[in-house]
């Protein structure tokens, strides 16, 4: 039964999680920085006008992925680093201006994808063409 009941609130989740990316205003949209990090570590570049940062967030089709299960033998990309200020709170006039990761979104070969924002990690495949979209973000 809990296993069913823990199913049931992932599944609810997620769903959430992809409505939300779908949708205009996203907390992705939110983010004033993109860090694109290739798989053997080295920054490639990172994206800080809003423009750029919703046309990327916008190409990447969420709406689109389905869950799926790691393969083993998944080669990693890179890494898109989504990071944001602090929330205002109410009496707080200003923030320190220090930078808060929000998402992690780890791109691999053949169309997988993990997201893990939130505490909670989970892993979509993708259309081969989205694919091909996303292994050119990290092409340098």
């Amino acid at each position: 039964m809990k296993r069913i009941l823990a199913t049931f609130f992932l599944v609810a989740f997620l769903g959430a999680v992809l409505v939300g990316c779908a949708a205009q205003e996203t907390s992705f949209h939110k983010a004033q920085q993109v860090s694109v990090t290739a798989a053997d570590g080295p920054l490639l570049r990172t994206i800080t006008d809003q423009e750029e940062i919703d046309a990327l967030i916008t190409a990447l089709y969420p709406d689109r992925w389905t869950m799926a299960t790691l393969p083993e033998e998944a080669r990693c990309l890179g890494t898109l680093c989504f990071l944001q200020e602090k929330t205002l709170h109410f009496g707080e006039s200003s923030t320190d201006g220090t930078l808060h990761q929000i998402a992690k979104l780890t791109v691999f070969e053949d169309g997988f994808v993990c997201l893990k924002t939130a505490g909670i990690e989970s892993v979509f495949s993708m259309s081969a063409e989205d694919s091909l979209a996303m292994a050119d973000l990290f092409a340098e």
